[in-house]
């Protein structure tokens, strides 16, 4: 099949969005697919896939990766008959995301939707009065699920929350899962030596985008309250974002500096040896929707402590493979500091965790989703 997908955040930028439309762009090409991907334009950046069609954009007014994307050309309103397209899926249900949907109705193209995340929690980027801009959020994204033909919800919480908020179109819950095989012969003693960690210290690490609903201000005054227990710990930030700064900044109120490294953005790759380099994996989300660096994060067989949460609860099993934390800051401590303490349980969470993570494929996954597509088409 013949398949496009809008997006309004693709390289350079990396997220949970980048990586999921990555992972299946790949899986589907693996099942024989065609994916071209539509997405706003990035200054000084050159995509080397012909399959990638970018159009002009601005930046926003506001301190995040997105850009805005102005209006369409014609070319490429003409150039989407030339494609051939069977299946429009949409990521977003804002600029880009319209456009898919009036493109759907105007070539009469089936739409899905995937559903990444919870929008009225990412509110606080826009300058005007919060009470109603989630509401109006809310309804709008109604409306659209409404005028799909089919949505994709990366974990059970999004399903339930859409049904609802009154949502009537087909929902299936499909994670991105992860590509086990990248998770071969890693170099997890590459980490410790770039970065100039003594091997003899407990690591703990963090990976995601640097953004204030990552809540990693929970993470880094929690770590204040570990090291009072357990000095020979140190604590591997990896993922940059417009909170960076802010965080560093954070780090060194709390006389962190030596004790925190930050990363900033890394390739693929090196985040996967930083999930092997590490003891433990700890999470502060409250806004997540499936929690895919948990699962790689599990993929390496590190065990996860984090907050007890939509979408991480999807993931985590409490007791299991990691432990589930209400947002207090001590017993945060207190469940790092058990594993810390507790090697034999330690090992015994990362061989489940490693089990959990082989149930999320990304091959079986993008077989489902193809499977939908096939039945729309």
């Amino acid at each position: 099949m013949n398949i496009g997908i809008f997006t309004e955040i693709y390289h350079p930028t990396i997220n949970g969005v980048v990586v999921s439309i990555d992972t299946f762009v790949r899986e589907l090409g693996n099942l024989g697919h065609k994916v071209y991907i539509f997405a706003p334009s990035t200054p000084n950046f050159q995509d080397k896939s012909r399959e990638v069609f970018r159009f002009k954009s601005l930046p926003y007014p506001v301190s995040v990766d997105y850009r805005f994307p102005l209006p369409l050309p014609p070319s490429l309103f003409r150039g989407i008959p030339q494609l051939k397209l069977e299946i429009i899926h949409s990521q977003t249900p804002f600029f880009v995301g319209a456009v898919a949907l009036y493109l759907s109705k105007r070539y009469k193209i089936p739409l899905v939707f995937t559903h990444h995340t919870q929008y009225t929690e990412y509110t606080h980027y826009i300058p005007l009065p919060q009470k109603p801009l989630k509401r109006l959020t809310m309804k709008w994204d109604r409306i659209y699920c409404n005028h799909c033909d089919f949505i994709i919800a990366p974990g059970n919480s999004i399903k339930e929350t859409l049904q609802k908020e009154g949502v009537i179109t087909p929902i299936k819950v499909i994670p991105t899962g992860v590509n086990l095989k990248e998770f071969e012969n890693l170099q997890p003693e590459r980490v410790r030596k770039r970065y100039k960690i003594d091997p003899s210290l407990f690591l703990l690490m963090f990976a995601g985008r640097l953004a204030r609903e990552k809540n990693v201000e929970f993470l880094l005054e929690s770590f204040s309250l570990i090291l009072e227990k357990e000095p020979g710990v140190h604590f591997l930030i990896v993922g940059g974002g417009p909170e960076e700064k802010n965080l560093i900044s954070l780090a060194k109120k709390l006389s962190l500096g030596q004790k925190v490294t930050f990363t900033s953005y890394l390739p693929n790759e090196e985040v996967l040896n930083c999930y092997a380099a590490s003891d433990l994996f700890v999470f502060s989300s409250l806004t997540e929707t499936q929690g895919l660096v948990i699962l790689e994060a599990m993929a390496s067989a590190t065990p996860v402590v984090a907050l007890s949460a939509s979408g991480v609860s999807d993931v985590v099993t409490n007791g299991e493979d990691g432990f589930l934390s209400s947002p207090n800051q001590a017993l945060f401590r207190d469940r790092v500091v058990e594993l810390i303490r507790n090697e034999e349980l330690r090992k015994k969470m990362g061989r489940q965790a490693r089990k959990k993570a082989e149930r999320f494929s990304s091959s079986n996954s993008a077989l489902e989703l193809a499977n939908i597509y096939k039945s729309l088409g």
